[in-house]
């Protein structure tokens, strides 16, 4: 299969260029082979890979996606949660330092992911920001300042994100 070739080699590329914190950045540059921006976070630009990386072991079985999710999900836990915030900032993913406080609609799949893999207990705590989020500007805007409680980018782009959080710990708590 040519496609599941190419996904795994591209996984390898990924996995093998995360920091000594075990960190992927948001974005890479094809061409050089180098991660273009330092920023790890579980929004934009890295959220598939998280995502993938627990479904592709739910999906197929694969030992090798499952370390991955378990060793990426210790890395994310130890530097992207910021315990009693209830939110995973964006960091350096080369020295772990907070540089933003914003969060974007895109991360609200997190406490999803987290009830599938059957932490109940984070899917839970990670969702209730969203949760708040939702109820106090009626959406989960596109991006807020957790710190500041202000919309940064007021925008909603139709993301399924916060109803499949939603949608699995439904599931998980029935």
């Amino acid at each position: 299969c040519t496609y599941a070739r190419r996904a795994r080699t591209a996984q390898d590329a990924l996995w093998a260029s995360r920091s000594a914190l075990g960190l992927v950045a948001s974005s890479f540059d094809v061409r050089s082979g180098m991660w273009s921006d330092r920023t790890a976070q579980i929004g934009g630009g890295s959220d598939s890979y998280y995502e993938y990386l627990l479904k592709c072991y739910v999906m197929l079985g694969s030992e090798r996606c499952w370390e991955r999710w378990r060793r990426s999900l210790g890395a994310v836990q130890r530097h992207l949660w910021q315990e009693g915030t209830g939110w995973h900032m964006k960091v350096d993913y080369v020295n772990g330092h907070v540089r933003s406080r914003t969060v974007n609609g895109l991360q609200a799949f997190w406490p999803g992911l987290e009830a599938l893999y059957g932490d109940l207990r984070a899917a839970l705590e990670s969702f209730h920001g969203y949760l708040c989020a939702f109820r106090n500007f009626g959406f989960v805007p596109e991006e807020f300042n957790v710190q500041e409680q202000i919309v940064t980018i007021p925008d909603y782009f139709l993301r399924p994100e916060f109803a499949e959080s939603v949608y699995y710990l439904y599931q998980a708590t029935r």
